[in-house]
């Protein structure tokens, strides 16, 4: 080939300053062969842990599930205890999350997939979100448009023919959706899913208030986790006076005497009486004398024991759980 028949550039293997494209070595490989360039300074710690971070996205430090709920005695629940610990270990079924928005449902939902990952590695995970509000390695996170075509209830039916093990839903907002949640629980799947319910029972009516037929809600729920989160309070500034915690007030907690929040909890599993219940459409008042008979601890018994190991204030718990009396 002539230059003239190219229009007078030269031939590429000619061009001034060409030079073929290395492939990309990794980071510690490079660090290893190339010699460190003089007065260049190595990043420290919190430099090379912000390398890779999408701007504008939080990235905050996984906790272990089980430190996130406690036994009733205040004392770290165990690892094969721990509420959200056995739902994560079910092979197959729907538990359900329930909490007002900001009660930390989508951390809670993180830090199970983490223990199915860190317990049974290889198994497939699949989340369907809307937003993706935080990025978990190694497992594939789905960003759902309501108002477009990748819809809840479409991208859950495509995922299904895919056959993955644990399949998690950011939120039940409609029956459709609901349905083929329980249909998917009901297959082999492990789902976790989040809805917005101020109690057990009412999470559980809500499914039945959707068209879900009660067998459908019996055989899929393995139990519903509701939550809430209370500000703690600031060990800096917090004091004990007759007996009841305080907030004061520093430049720790800027002036506000809490920093930090703790999780308070309750779980319910289904047993046979509660399927029970369900099938012959109780109401919530029922469930409720149920789970009062069977010794289950309420939201605000929880509440009472960060009071009375001085994790937090009674006002802020009152405020949290609607009263702790």
């Amino acid at each position: 080939m002539t230059t003239a028949r190219l229009g007078g550039r030269q031939p590429p293997s000619r061009i001034t300053g060409w030079r073929p494209v290395q492939q990309a070595r990794p980071r510690a490989q490079r660090s290893a062969q190339e010699p460190e360039q003089p007065g260049a300074s190595r990043p420290g710690p919190q430099a090379q842990e912000s390398q890779g971070r999408q701007p504008g996205r939080p990235v905050q430090a996984p906790q272990p599930v089980e430190s996130q709920v406690r036994q009733p005695g205040g004392q770290p629940a165990e690892p094969q205890t721990a509420p959200p610990v056995r739902l994560a270990r079910a092979p197959q079924g729907r538990p359900v999350l329930t909490g007002p928005a900001g009660s930390g449902k989508s951390t809670t939902l993180a830090a199970i997939l983490r223990y199915v990952q860190a317990c049974f590695p290889g198994k497939s995970i699949v989340t369907l979100e809307d937003p993706v509000e935080r990025q978990i390695d190694g497992v594939t996170q789905v960003q759902i448009s309501p108002h477009g075509q990748m819809t809840f209830p479409v991208a859950l039916r495509s995922l299904l023919r895919q056959d993955p093990q644990v399949l998690m839903i950011g939120e039940i907002r409609d029956a459709q959706t609901a349905a083929i949640a329980a249909e998917a629980a009901l297959t082999g799947h492990l789902l976790a899913s989040t809805m917005h319910s101020g109690s057990p029972g009412g999470a559980l009516l809500r499914l039945l208030e959707m068209g879900i037929e009660p067998y459908q809600v019996t055989s899929s729920v393995i139990g519903v986790l509701n939550q809430r989160l209370v500000r703690r309070l600031c060990r800096h500034c917090g004091s004990a006076q007759g007996g009841r915690a305080r907030a004061g007030g520093c430049e720790h907690c800027f002036g506000s005497g809490y920093s930090g929040r703790a999780l308070v909890a309750e779980l319910v599993e289904l047993d046979g009486e509660l399927r029970k219940a369900l099938l012959a459409k109780a109401d919530l008042e029922e469930l409720e004398s149920i789970l009062q008979r069977r010794g289950h601890m309420h939201l605000r018994a929880d509440a009472r024991r960060l009071v009375s190991q001085g994790l937090t204030t009674e006002e802020e718990a009152s405020t949290a759980c609607g009263g702790i009396d």
